[in-house]
């Protein structure tokens, strides 16, 4: 889904000349609908890119809400920047976490992973990488100024026909 708002026809990145916005997947993994999104911001560093990007934010949050309602979501892509306040209120609005919040990675990226559970599946981050050497021409120079970022997971899908309670004692019968 595109963005509504954009900064830049022949400058500060030219934003308005590059489609970008949130695409939105689902996939089905055990009788759950898992929705994946990757969405891509406004760049730049300027005023008038921050508060485009807000905007961009603000429709993020509303389309997400909508389309995810209940399910599991896992969102990824160019943010294009690192600051706290839009990407602290996305987090708030949508319930969304980040995995580098989970797993204390070792630096700060516009590239990010978001995951966010539901009452029928549990997605639990448990490493976090970087590949610099994976999207590379024949010479080795790399094809995007983005590294592929990988995040293995623990996932657990709650069976919508079992209660919580069967679960559990389920369990507590396979570690006896």
């Amino acid at each position: 889904k595109p963005w509504k708002y954009c900064n830049g026809r022949l400058e500060d990145g030219s934003d308005c000349l590059t489609a970008k916005g949130a695409a939105y997947f689902t996939i089905r993994i055990e009788g759950i609908e898992l929705v994946g999104v990757d969405v891509h911001f406004d760049s730049g560093e300027k005023v008038k890119d921050e508060e485009t990007r807000t905007l961009q934010m603000q429709q993020f949050i509303g389309d997400f809400n909508d389309a995810v309602r209940d399910r599991p979501a896992i969102v990824t892509g160019d943010f294009n920047t690192t600051n706290g306040v839009p990407l602290g209120i996305m987090k708030l609005a949508t319930g969304l976490q980040d995995v580098c919040e989970v797993l204390a990675c070792p630096d700060e990226r516009i590239d990010r992973v978001y995951f966010r559970n539901s009452s029928l599946a549990t997605l639990t981050p448990k490493s976090y990488s970087i590949d610099t050497t994976l999207f590379v021409d024949e010479d080795g120079n790399p094809l995007s100024d983005h590294v592929p970022i990988f995040v293995d997971s623990n996932n657990k899908v709650v069976h919508p026909h079992l209660h919580p309670l069967i679960d559990y004692f389920s369990e507590q019968k396979e570690n006896s």
